[in-house]
């Protein structure tokens, strides 16, 4: 039977559709099972033509995890009360169809709204409430789809009892600027990131009171910097229940998209409420008390965080921070720099060449063939601490040549004299090249791991790490120098312990990171393999002020390459 009433392949217009669908609804009126399987296959047909024209930022929730966000949606709502839903941004509806079906099989009620800024979307969607009230009979009272900018509709106030959205993933950099300000108008640091941040905030000024969301959102909103505000709204006025990541699973084929799903209720969370964390599988990984949450450096959500690490991270960040102690720049990071790489006199270092304690060889490299201004490299000519843009393990080694730094970033020594320059030099390489600063790295900020899982470092995750307020023991100062030498498992257990005693770190602690240093993805903390640096830094005091080089050797770009997985000059 023709949906359509018309042959297959052939165009409908806009009037015959609801006709097609209410006989169609009529004749599956006592068979709600196949009520369900027409609408699921009508939506996958679709989203395959959506899929096909490539619309930026549409990308449709898979079935499985739609009819999860809607159990999760429903949960705990007890029968007898009209729940009114809203689905912000439902494109073809899969995502309230899911609602109306589990409200069905729960012998809930539903006010099932819906609104998409495609009008196409939106009364493609509306068309299908025949359908949706075949499958779910009283089940839903009311099937209203409107186009509307969700982001941008004024009115509204806090009128929903549930939300659910599958947001755009789209950069607002993307954005003509138009559109860019008018979006972001009044949204303060989420105005510069993407358009799921924005939704987020605002479900959550639509939610009433002990209202309940669900989102898919990308796992970067869990840590990154223009979100820091949201998480911040979010886990000082809302009760975050679940979060379930799925950031391990291909959700959406065809795009790099990592997400997590959030389920919050506009509500305080009690004093001792615990927010359970699920995995891909939806098997419960931990459970984070939110009030420990709300404690963390920029109130990062940290989803892969072992739940035994909470008491080292909440002894550890009462110390002071590493913005206390240190400035954190970024080195050269514009477009298409790579191709100034292998030609000119001046010299730059990538975050290939940075290895733990040691940096290969600098390379050759013409500023103005990257179209970069000789002026605005005199920052880079001193010595200085570097660690690498992307890294499976944290990691840092000294500069002392001055080079340029290619996506590599770089802190100045501190000091007035020599020995005070060296004494910080050692405590800043032994922190950043130490057991615990690579398994608080990558529990805390782990959700934006790149693919091969690699982790991008940035600046603000760096300046949260803790710096104790101690001055550096003697014997973990006088450990680098050896350790710059070259690889000694010897010498890099004492740096460890070292480490730990300087944070008051007891037996216990050091156990539980011993073990997640051994046991968390390899992809993520085992030390990287990497060529055989050369060295180009002189240890102990004088090191401030030595710039000797060592020979490259052959073959070096091919092992850079191996180094990290990928080209990243």
């Amino acid at each position: 039977m023709a949906i359509w009433n018309v042959a297959p392949g052939a165009t409908l217009d806009a009037h015959q559709a609801p006709r097609a669908l209410h006989d169609l609804a009529r004749r599956l009126e006592a068979d709600p099972v196949k009520a369900w399987e027409w609408i699921d296959r009508l939506q996958t047909q679709a989203e395959r033509v959506a899929a096909g024209e490539r619309v930026r930022g549409v990308v449709p929730t898979p079935a499985a995890i739609a009819t999860r966000m809607a159990e999760l949606l429903l949960e705990a709502h007890p029968p007898g009360r009209v729940l009114r839903v809203l689905d912000a941004g439902c494109g073809h509806g899969r995502l309230l169809v899911a609602v109306a079906r589990v409200a069905s099989e729960r012998g809930l009620s539903v006010d099932c709204a819906g609104v998409d800024v495609d009008a196409d979307a939106a009364r493609w969607t509306q068309a299908l409430a025949p359908l949706v009230r075949a499958g779910a009979g009283t089940a839903v009272t009311a099937w209203r789809v409107h186009a509307a900018d969700f982001l941008s509709a004024s009115g509204g106030g806090a009128d929903c009892d549930a939300i659910i959205a599958n947001p755009p993933y789209v950069p607002l950099r993307a954005l003509g600027a138009a559109a860019r300000s008018r979006l972001t108008a009044g949204a303060g640091e989420c105005g510069t990131g993407d358009m799921a941040a924005l939704f987020v905030a605002r479900i959550l000024g639509r939610l009433r009171s002990e209202g309940r969301m669900v989102v898919i959102v990308p796992n970067k909103l869990l840590v990154t910097g223009y979100a820091a505000r949201l998480r911040k709204q979010l886990l000082d006025t809302a009760c975050l229940e679940t979060l379930w990541d799925l950031s391990d699973r291909r959700v959406f084929p065809g795009h790099g998209a990592y997400p997590v799903v959030l389920v919050a209720r506009r509500t305080a969370a009690a004093p001792g409420h615990e927010t359970q964390v699920l995995g891909a599988d939806g098997a419960g990984r931990a459970r984070w008390p939110q009030r420990v949450l709300a404690e963390l450096p920029d109130q990062v959500i940290p989803a892969g965080m072992p739940t035994d690490l909470l008491p080292i991270v909440r002894t550890v960040l009462a110390e002071p921070r590493l913005r206390d102690r240190a400035t954190v720049h970024c080195g050269i990071a514009a477009s298409g720099f790579g191709r100034a790489i292998g030609h000119g006199a001046a010299r730059i270092l990538t975050a290939a060449d940075v290895g733990r304690f040691r940096v290969a060889p600098a390379r050759p490299f013409a500023p103005e063939r990257a179209g970069i201004e000789a002026h605005k490299l005199a920052r880079f000519d001193a010595p200085k601490i570097v660690v690498p843009g992307m890294f499976r393990r944290l990691c840092a080694a000294y500069d002392a040549s001055g080079a340029l730094l290619g996506r590599v970033y770089f802190m100045p020594l501190c000091g007035t004299t020599a020995t005070e320059r060296e004494a910080y030099r050692c405590a800043a390489l032994a922190l950043l090249n130490s057991r615990l600063y690579a398994v608080l790295y990558a529990a805390l900020f782990g959700a934006v791991a790149q693919s091969g899982g690699y982790l991008r470092l940035n600046a603000p995750y760096l300046r949260a790490l803790p710096w104790p307020a101690r001055p550096a023991p003697r014997d973990l100062v006088e450990l680098v120098p050896g350790l710059e030498c070259g690889a000694d498992p010897e010498l890099e257990a004492r740096l460890d312990d070292a480490v730990e005693d300087w944070f008051g770190l007891q037996a216990d602690a050091r156990t539980v990171l011993e073990r997640l240093a051994r046991n968390f993805p390899p992809s993520a903390l085992v030390p990287d393999k990497i060529p055989r640096h050369g060295s180009n830094h002189a240890s102990g005091a004088s090191a401030a002020s030595s710039a000797t080089t060592s020979k490259k050797t052959s073959s070096s770009d091919a092992r850079r390459r191996n180094f990290v997985g990928m080209d990243v000059a």
